[in-house]
């Protein structure tokens, strides 16, 4: 159980790690081009770092359970992604 834990806690970090460089990435473009595309895209991503950045915190900090944090953390990614989908097609049907 303990490498199983150790495992999921690498891979919150490199989500973290990687949200955080494409949300960066996206800001910058948003600075350089004015487009709100690219800023909704990189608000988007900001949410779906920060759904895994928060149910790591949870469950090593707080003493969340897994299953609670499995639903806590999904819910927080939507957001990011329907901010995705709409900094991509324009509206959402």
């Amino acid at each position: 159980m303990v490498d199983l834990i150790l495992l999921i806690r690498f891979l919150k970090i490199g989500i973290v790690v990687l949200g955080s460089l494409i949300a960066y990435y996206g800001f910058r473009g948003f600075l350089r081009n004015k487009s709100k595309s690219l800023l909704l895209l990189s608000i988007g991503f900001i949410f779906i770092t920060l759904g895994s950045f928060t149910a790591g915190v949870l469950f090593e900090f707080f003493g969340y359970s897994l299953i609670m944090v499995n639903i806590i953390e999904p819910i927080v990614q939507l957001i990011g992604f329907l901010l995705i989908v709409y900094s991509l097609v324009g509206k959402i049907y």
